[in-house]
């Protein structure tokens, strides 16, 4: 049983919380429904490895005259989400899984997943992997199987589908650690409390106190917040579906 991710995906989730730019800084979270960008390069649309978000925040930071490279670390923040540079959720869980598929001798973690496409779309799926693998793939069942809280393992993720008011919205976690019932998780998300600048990479733990209730009846604390203060609980409250699912391929 994996009770902790491997070095390489835990240093992906690591350099998404320090981008190795000036004096570093947490990647934003980037919502590309709200962005309104349907195509682009993977770091201008949420979807990019933290090189690619530094490649073009370095290209962004030419183009408007403004050096980054000794910004402190909230300076580098606010630039960064004032010219739209971010993670979304399926960016960040794709990377990581993808470190963690390799890691396991696995090969990428794109051959591996049913996109229910035409050929030619997936044949240009494969070009830009990372943008075509959103919350709804990851949660298909010919990607990914629901687990039992018993063989819960580092690597799995919470697959949140149809929240919000028009229960439209979905969202991935990937858990990284297991301890005895305490299942630790990372994500990118965006709290109302965040503000324009706070949000980004997430860590929060989900603590199994009654293992015959669902997901969304066990102890959540995100951001020293539990029960209805936690935003990212009332989310999942939310939702059409909440389960804790494994891809297939590292079944």
């Amino acid at each position: 049983m994996y009770k902790t991710l491997s070095k390489e995906a835990q240093t992906v989730i690591d350099t998404y919380i320090k981008l190795p730019i000036g004096a570093g800084c947490s990647t934003p979270y980037y919502n590309n429904r709200r962005g309104k960008i349907r195509a682009g390069l993977n770091a201008i649309i949420g979807k990019g490895t933290p090189k690619e978000i530094c490649d073009e925040a370095q290209i962004a930071s030419l183009h408007r005259n403004v050096s980054i490279r000794k910004a402190s670390p909230d300076e580098l923040k606010h630039f960064l989400v004032d010219v739209g540079l971010g993670i979304d959720c399926s960016g960040f869980a794709f990377h990581v899984l993808n470190a963690e598929s390799k890691a396991r001798g696995l090969g990428a973690l794109f051959p591996h997943l049913v996109l229910k496409k035409g050929i030619i779309r997936r044949t240009l799926a494969r070009l830009r992997p990372a943008s075509n693998v959103g919350v709804g793939i990851f949660s298909m069942d010919e990607n990914s199987m629901p687990v039992e809280y018993a063989d819960i393992e580092a690597g799995d993720f919470f697959s949140i589908i149809g929240s919000g008011l028009d229960h439209t919205y979905n969202h991935i976690m990937v858990i990284t650690k297991v301890n005895g019932n305490t299942l630790s998780y990372s994500h990118s998300y965006a709290w109302p409390s965040d503000g324009k600048y706070g949000h980004g990479i997430k860590n929060g733990i989900v603590t199994i106190i009654d293992p015959t209730k669902p997901i969304t009846d066990q102890q959540w604390n995100e951001n020293g917040t539990t029960g209805q203060s936690n935003y990212t609980l009332q989310n999942a409250l939310m939702a059409r579906k909440v389960s804790i699912r494994r891809l297939n391929h590292l079944a």
